[in-house]
């Protein structure tokens, strides 16, 4: 099944908000922790930097590895 584009599987988990939607497998669950933990440790390095007083685009940019291929 599609929906938004994403195919939908039976057991699936999905997330919707006004930004979309996105979908978690069920084989991938025992993955989702780590993941998880892993996205916010790095939205909270993202904010602390955001918020010093050493914060610049261009500091930005290189702690959020822009423009490396």
């Amino acid at each position: 099944m599609l929906l938004d584009g994403e195919t939908i599987a039976t057991g699936d988990i999905l997330h919707g908000d006004a930004n979309g939607i996105v979908t978690v497998p069920w084989a991938s669950l025992d993955t989702l922790p780590n993941a998880v933990r892993q996205v916010r440790e790095g939205e909270e390095r993202d904010l602390a930097y955001i918020q010093s007083a050493e914060f610049t685009l261009d500091g930005y940019r290189r702690l959020r590895s822009y423009g490396r291929g």
